[in-house]
């Protein structure tokens, strides 16, 4: 799986050439409604691939969250519980799917070095 959130129309297009075929590429990111993406059609073809669009909240509720975060009343770096290095990504995806036993992340993060 591939995972994009960056926006960017030339990224999009790196994300679907590094999809493995029959992969799957998620985007979160936006572009602008103006902007017409280029897209290599034929390669997502063969590859079999399956591309979703993913986007969790409106931007009313992420301005929202951003203010309470600013007002720094809550502790919200507490959350992040695990922290795994860019060679532990597996590592990482497995414990917040729950399947390595007697580890329970609230938040886990990859910090890339």
């Amino acid at each position: 799986m591939v995972l994009d959130v960056t926006g960017s129309p030339a990224a999009l297009v790196t994300s679907m050439r590094l999809t493995k075929p029959q992969g799957v590429m998620v985007s979160a990111g936006l572009t602008g409604r103006q902007t017409l993406t280029p897209f290599p059609m034929d390669e997502f073809v063969l590859k079999e691939m399956t591309m979703v669009g993913a986007m969790s909240k409106p931007t009313e509720a992420v301005l929202a969250t951003r203010n309470l975060l600013e007002k720094g009343r809550y502790p919200v770096e507490e959350m992040v519980t695990h922290r795994y290095r860019l060679e532990q990504t597996e590592e990482c995806i497995l414990a917040i799917a729950g399947k390595l036993e007697g580890t329970y992340p609230i938040k886990a993060v990859i910090v890339p070095e």
